[in-house]
């Protein structure tokens, strides 16, 4: 991915307009949207060179440690949203301190915005 993507927090009951502003800001770019699902209920154990994040719940005693994953109802409105726009967006999975995750992304991918 080239330097001066858009990042931008993605969560379920968000208004469409939030996702759709930052794909305007990237299509004037002219660079990708990363649209990132923070999971504020996983704690980050590693991280991908494009910025994906391997995590574990906090709750040491949960007897599952599933792996955390992008909001699967999220994944399924973003095409909706971004198909039909004509710009690259990809998705990333975070995990921690939502303000803290997004900051450490845009800082990794070189984000414009």
């Amino acid at each position: 991915m080239s330097a001066g993507c858009v990042v931008v927090g993605v969560t379920p009951h968000q208004p469409d307009a939030v996702v759709l502003t930052a794909a305007e800001f990237a299509e004037r770019f002219g660079v990708e949207l990363v649209c990132a699902y923070v999971d504020a209920g996983n704690y980050p154990v590693d991280e991908d060179a494009d910025g994906n994040v391997r995590s574990r719940p906090v709750d040491a005693d949960a007897e599952d440690w599933p792996e955390g994953a992008f909001h699967s109802g999220m994944l399924a409105r973003l095409p909706d949203l971004l198909d039909g726009c004509g710009l690259r967006w990809s998705t990333r999975t975070l995990a921690g301190d939502p303000a803290e995750a997004l900051a450490r992304l845009a800082q990794r991918l070189e984000a414009s915005m």
